[in-house]
């Protein structure tokens, strides 16, 4: 009993609907003047007499209007046209007009009554077209902000043109002032000019304003004391014009030149190389002044004096002759990693060198050099030398740190015959070095291993990047012997993977346990971080064999479980690609794995293990330090961003279908593509993925980009992956649509929208095709010839609506 009444409830709702079929209208555009310079586009919109609001939409694709009428609003963001909320049945003509755009468009838009949107018909196209064309705007010499006085000449590029001119500001036009030579502006004019000519349309209007000249503000008198000498003094004679309230002067110091004795609670910047007087707040004469110190020969300084708001600069020359004893060299140089023996030397003959290893500045009193200078640890070593009738020379300074981070890249395989991955390897690791250097690791900080030993990977010309071939015993040797005076270590590896394996090169093969005794023996004297990125077929097997000693710990990055890797795109679609694209843009270690499984888990499976458990679970994802790789940075980068994607799609025989995805970006799109990924279970885990089917998308309408592909034809269900790339080539995080090949599988009786239950849902869709109301993007049609129809007509109907309620009522 209790069925049959919710049934008789449900069913009397919903049929309700097919009493109240919603308002509609129709909306006609027409287009006037078509062809011509001034084009008006005008929309006869009729709501039917029960709408209680509509409005209406036209999209213009950013050509901007003239005149709306109706109080239409243009939104120049989106290129679109807006009229309403209309609160009424009245029919209403909205218009607008284009003008001097000499452009064809093809508008399109739609009427919403009572939320229901209707497509408006008639004309396809406007074309504004102006002729005669329009003669070329004015150009002034000199150009605007130039102070008076100043004789201006005025142009245009349309030869034969007459220029009329105001110089009142008003709006010029050919009644106007006729330009007929050079104009001489004494004082402050704003000067604003249009080209005419027989057969042209009237320029557009050029402007130009020149400044009124200022009045004196100050007088700046610059005298150099021991001119020529090894320290010059600058002095600055600063008198400013009465009535002066408040002023600062600025020198800018060239490079090569360090100032000294700042008078006056000057302030050195020294990063901005700049000395910074005031502020004064008061008109009385002053003296500034500083020594110089620099390299021989003349410096150029910057002298900018602001007085109440107004500039005065000056340029004088200062000049520097200072016999002086060469600076000392050091030998390994400044960055060599501790410890180290180095040496000093001066190209002055007979100076002896004096040095520091605690970073104060050295001087007669401190250690006398005599032979190699010991360094264990961190230490910044300072040098000076002396010789009787010389200048000391200056101070020479450098930098042995121990304890650095490092990275160790492996470009597995090699281009042997066969190998269809090298080119993707290569490229991948060239990525990592480039990523590494850019994050501040010097080439000493590297060790790179490839088959490719001469090898300019960070195109600084020079073939110094690749430290050794690929090889077992190298490898063991960069982890067991050059990382252990490493503070941390970032260890990547990419070519072809096996369970517990790796393929070093074309005749040695790395076995997970093999790799896991020479990070043992590292972990013994490394107590920094140890990050392993595995980037290969199978990748996940090698981390239950990764596990650290008691107390230590690693952060293990696969790209794969035990499965394919993709390297699509020659390489730049995979995994530790990405990863290095997005510690290049400056993310930290959690972020870039993060984005890189964000972008290929469409396709495989990336995991991280940081417990020392030896397996994968979520917590490992949630706790996994974020760490700095290299130098933290900041970038203003900003990727595309997929916003929304097409509903999934059943197919039942056919192998066409459609998606779309809407996308924004900071910056301008060059490209969207769609990744087609068939259903899982074809293929070896152990071959790597290098070629899927991509489908170019095109752009639609605003955010919206489109695509298609016909050759849906196995049984199951396809990831479609969507992507976008900006001018700067930044790559999207995939947007995933679900398309379903059920072959001939048949749907329920009744389930109208293929999500394979029949509920209340599918007996709404069926109600509102009966009162004629929009059901997409609901394949109606689809799902009825896939098996959802109940009675055979093909059409979704009364019976559709009963069976399925009496289905949910449990009567069926």
């Amino acid at each position: 009993m209790k069925q049959n009444i919710l049934y008789s409830i449900v069913f009397a709702a919903l049929i309700g609907l097919l009493y109240h079929p919603p308002a509609s209208g129709a909306a006609i555009r027409s287009v006037l003047n078509n062809s011509q310079c001034l084009v008006t586009v005008n929309i006869e919109a009729a709501p039917e007499s029960t709408a209680e609001s509509w409005a209406v939409e036209e999209y213009i694709y950013g050509l901007r209007p003239d005149t709306i009428t109706q109080n239409g609003v243009y939104d120049s963001v989106h290129g679109t046209i807006r009229w309403g909320t209309f609160e009424d049945a009245l029919a209403r003509t909205l218009s607008y007009t284009l003008k001097d755009a000499d452009f064809t468009i093809s508008p399109n838009g739609v009427m919403s009554v009572n939320g229901i949107d209707e497509p408006i018909t008639g004309a396809t196209e406007a074309t504004v077209a102006c002729t005669p064309p329009k003669a070329e705007k004015p150009e002034f010499t000199p150009p605007s902000g130039t102070e008076a006085p100043v004789n201006v000449s005025i142009s245009s590029q349309t030869d034969g043109a007459n220029i009329f001119y105001t110089s009142d500001g008003a709006v010029p036009d050919t009644g106007s002032a006729l330009y007929a030579g050079n104009l001489e502006v004494t004082d402050g004019v704003f000067i604003r000019a249009v080209a005419a000519k027989s057969g042209y349309r009237t320029s557009d209007v050029s402007s130009a304003l020149y400044r009124q000249k200022r009045n004196q503000t100050a007088s700046i008198a610059v005298s150099i004391i021991n001119a020529a000498s090894c320290f010059p003094e600058i002095r600055l004679n600063i008198t400013p014009a009465a009535g002066t309230l408040s002023w600062v002067v600025e020198a800018k110091i060239p490079s090569g030149l360090i100032p000294s004795a700042i008078s006056h609670q000057g302030v050195w910047d020294e990063p901005k190389r700049m000395i910074r007087w005031g502020e004064f707040v008061d008109a009385t004469p002053l003296e500034l002044s500083f020594q110089a110190d620099g390299e021989d020969g003349g410096h150029t300084l910057d002298i900018t004096g602001a007085f109440n708001g107004l500039e005065e600069e000056y340029s004088p020359e200062v000049t520097i002759i200072c016999p002086r004893a060469s600076a000392p060299v050091f030998d390994p140089p400044s960055g060599t990693e501790a410890p180290v023996d180095v040496a000093i030397t001066t190209a002055t003959s007979g100076a002896g060198i004096h040095y520091t290893t605690d970073g104060s500045t050295p001087d007669a009193s401190d250690a006398l050099y005599s032979g190699p200078v010991s360094l264990s640890a961190n230490t910044v070593l300072k040098a000076i030398a002396i010789k009787d009738g010389l200048a000391s020379s200056r101070v020479s300074a450098a930098t042995y740190p121990s304890g650095l981070p490092k990275a160790i890249i492996v470009a597995g395989g090699g281009p042997y015959d066969g190998n269809f991955l090298w080119d993707a390897t290569l490229k991948c690791a060239v990525h990592a070095y480039r990523a590494m250097r850019y994050k501040g690791y010097t080439k000493n900080q590297i060790q790179f291993l490839s088959d490719h030993t001469f090898l300019d990977a960070d195109d600084d010309g020079l073939y110094d990047d690749v430290d050794d071939t690929h090889t077992i015993a190298n490898l063991e040797t960069a982890i067991t012997s050059w990382a252990l005076t490493a503070g941390s270590l970032l260890l990547y590896i990419t070519d072809h993977g096996g369970d517990g394996t790796f393929r070093m090169n074309e005749n040695e093969i790395l076995t997970a346990g093999e790799l896991n005794g020479w990070l043992d023996t590292l972990q013994q004297t490394m107590t920094g971080d140890l990050v392993i990125v595995y980037d290969a077929c199978r990748s996940g097997t090698f981390i239950s064999s990764l596990t650290p000693p008691a107390g230590k710990s690693r952060i293990i990055i696969t790209s794969a479980s035990d499965e394919s890797a993709y390297f699509l795109k020659g390489g730049a679609h995979s995994f530790s690609y990405q990863f290095f694209a997005s510690i290049f843009g400056g993310s930290k270690l959690k972020d870039a794995y993060l984005f890189a499984r964000d972008m290929m888990g469409a396709h495989q499976t990336p995991l991280v293990e940081t417990d020392g458990d030896g397996l994968y679970t979520n917590p490992d994802v949630k706790f996994m330090p974020n760490l700095v790789i290299g130098r933290e940075i900041s970038t203003a980068a900003d990727r595309p961003l997929v916003t929304a994607v097409s509903e999934p799609v059943n197919l039942f025989g056919p192998t066409h279908a459609d998606f779309w995805a809407d996308i924004i970006s900071l910056d301008a799109i060059v490209r969207t593509w769609a990744v087609i990924q068939p259903p899982p279970g074809s293929g070896s885990s152990d071959i790597p993925v290098m070629i899927l089917d991509e489908v170019d998308m095109t752009h639609s309408s605003g955010d919206r980009y489109t695509g298609t592909y016909d050759d849906f034809t196995q049984t199951g269900q396809y990831t479609v992956s969507i992507f976008a790339e900006d001018e700067l080539g930044n790559f999207s995080k995939p947007g995933l649509v679900y398309i379903t090949q059920n072959g001939d599988k048949q749907l329920q009786k009744g389930d109208l929208n293929m999500d394979g239950y029949v509920r209340l849902d599918d007996a709404v869709i069926a109600l509102k095709v009966l009162a004629g109301m929009d059901v997409s993007p609901v394949p109606v049609a689809q799902a009825l010839a896939g098996g959802a129809d109940v009675d055979g007509d093909s059409a979704a109907g009364i019976e559709e609506v009963v069976y399925i309620l009496g289905f949910v009522a449990g009567v069926r």
